[in-house]
């Protein structure tokens, strides 16, 4: 063995020490960048809600009531604080005329914040794990033109998830876009408008087209804003 072919303990310094510290300066990098994302150890600065539903919602902080958010206003609250923060979020569903809730009244868990300033965005798309079950709902825009009929709505009428309500729409008048009802959207989904006043009703279903060839009843999205609030089409009689 030639001897002198071993590295002298000065050599393995010179070579060590430039790799300790260029490790040292990417695991600063790594634990810099990922402060804003990881950060219980800090105080989170802000979370923002973008609610895009024709109706209010109940927020929840730690399973607690941070604030009822209306139909299409976005919200921003201050927290100053650290460690782990959980949010959800509830639907309000209306009230008929006799002062019984009409549709779904989802609550959705949005899990816990990790980021020093975070934005949720409420929409129409329920993830697996909402109760009472995940899915996609939607609201019927009714325009009742007619100048004598007072309208019921039913929703998804010979379903198996079939809602009658007691929920009225006006002659000359429409849903409210701002306090809407609710119910779970799928394939053989309906809407039924049954006249108060006489045996009269109005039929409108995914599975029935109009002369144009689109569905009597889909989600409406010609719109940018419309995205996320599970509002359909225009259902006019």
């Amino acid at each position: 063995m030639n001897l002198s072919t071993i590295p002298s303990p000065p050599f393995l310094l010179r070579t060590a020490l430039p790799l300790f510290l260029v490790s040292l300066i990417l695991l600063g990098g790594c634990v810099e960048e990922s402060s804003s994302v990881l950060t219980f150890d800090v105080d989170l600065e802000s979370v923002t809600f973008n609610n895009h539903l024709h109706a209010s919602a109940v927020l929840y902080q730690d399973g607690a009531v941070l604030d009822t958010i209306p139909a299409h206003q976005t919200r921003t609250y201050p927290i100053g604080r650290h460690g782990p923060i959980r949010y959800a979020w509830r639907l309000i569903a209306p009230y008929d005329r006799y002062g019984a809730k009409v549709g779904v009244e989802p609550y959705v868990d949005l899990g816990v914040q990790y980021r020093l300033r975070e934005t949720y965005n409420i929409t129409n798309d329920l993830p697996s794990g909402s109760q009472p079950k995940g899915g996609t709902i939607f609201t019927p825009i009714i325009v009742n033109t007619t100048s004598l009929y007072d309208v019921q709505l039913l929703v998804n009428y010979n379903e198996d998830d079939q809602v009658r309500t007691n929920y009225v729409i006006r002659h000359g008048s429409l849903i409210t876009p701002d306090s809407a009802p609710y119910f779970y959207w799928h394939s053989t989904s309906n809407v039924r408008l049954e006249s108060t006043t006489n045996s009269y009703y109005w039929y409108f279903s995914r599975e029935d087209t109009t002369a144009s060839g689109d569905p009597e009843l889909r989600l409406d999205e010609s719109l940018s804003e419309y995205r996320g609030t599970g509002r359909t089409n225009q259902l006019v009689f």
